[in-house]
């Protein structure tokens, strides 16, 4: 008696698979390619928050020590004040152009926080957020490489009238005159490789097409 649960022979004897009547398909329009998501909406999404929330976390540390150190010091003995102000002041030779730029960095660092949650979120503002972030920032980095040359020129004055520097050796002082520049240079340029990342990145016509399509 013949078989019905397989399929005929072959030259070999093999059972070959029963036809079913359904025919695999040959066309390209059967299958559905599957796009996968784009990973990069979270790496700089989550590169933004890391760096936003440190930098917030230094300025609002820099903003309490100067509040802190304002109201504590009207407590201290005046021998013990005096010796506080005359350090502060050397610190801090221009008190209200570090404050601002504390509070530019603090609210630039806010703006950065955010735009990197809605990044990860895939919003379509996020991309509009950052880069006006990336613009102020380097105008803020900017203005505070400005505040940082003064500061640090106002330090080397103060230093040369210092007993213990006048026994420094000759043209040290001048070495120290050279090196401020070069380092406000240097800062300048680590501080605007983010910013100046995100304004190419956003630029690209890909990108924008892809967060056209974002909620």
């Amino acid at each position: 008696m013949s078989d019905f649960n397989h399929g005929p022979s072959d030259a070999y004897g093999t059972h070959n698979a029963p036809h079913t009547g359904a025919t695999p398909p040959t066309h390209a329009g059967d299958f559905v390619a599957i796009t996968p998501p784009e990973g990069w909406p979270t790496v700089i999404g989550v590169l933004s928050i890391i760096f936003g929330a440190l930098a917030s976390l230094q300025a609002f540390c820099g903003l309490l020590g100067m509040l802190m150190m304002t109201v504590l010091i009207n407590f201290l003995p005046q021998e013990v004040k005096d010796e506080i102000q005359t350090q502060a002041q050397s610190s801090m030779p221009y008190p209200v152009f570090q404050g601002v730029q504390i509070l530019a960095e603090f609210a630039l660092a806010i703006t950065l926080l955010v735009g990197g949650i809605m990044l990860v979120r895939r919003r379509a503002r996020a991309g509009g957020l950052l880069t006006v972030y990336a613009l102020l920032d380097l105008l803020s980095n900017t203005y505070g490489a400005a505040v940082g040359y003064f500061v640090f020129s106002a330090t080397i004055a103060n230093a040369q009238n210092d007993p213990q520097m006048q026994q420094m050796p000759a043209g040290f002082a001048g070495v120290m005159q050279g090196v401020g520049p070069v380092m406000v240079v240097v800062t300048w340029v680590f501080a605007a490789i983010w910013p100046v990342f995100l304004l190419i990145w956003f630029r690209r016509a890909r990108v924008r097409e892809s967060m056209a399509n974002w909620g």
